[in-house]
């Protein structure tokens, strides 16, 4: 699973339950591909949907999360929750991981 919004979520859980896993995300940052999107991009959900596992958005952020608050909120919870995330990872169908680095 990569590094976005499901994949830290599953990755939350996973860890919740003491369930061994990695995150392989493919690019250099968590939430790599909501780092490249256009600088406009809103959430078109509030975030009180939008939210991921055991952490709600600020009281501060607005109800309709712009792309950059989003991206912070991304990594806050990937450390909140000291996620297990190798960066730079490709994945080689069965024969596993091919990282880049972490």
């Amino acid at each position: 699973m990569g590094g976005g919004p499901a994949g830290l979520a599953a990755s939350q859980q996973l860890r919740r339950q003491r369930v061994p896993h990695r995150v392989l995300e493919r690019g250099d940052t968590v939430g790599y591909t909501w780092a490249n999107l256009y600088d406009s991009l809103t959430l078109h959900t509030g975030k009180h949907m939008s939210s991921l596992p055991d952490m709600a958005f600020p009281r501060s952020a607005p109800l309709f999360v712009p792309r950059r608050e989003f991206l912070d909120y991304l990594r806050r919870y990937a450390e909140s929750f000291e996620l297990p995330i190798d960066t730079g990872a490709l994945w080689n169908g069965s024969r596993g991981p091919t990282g880049r680095g972490r």
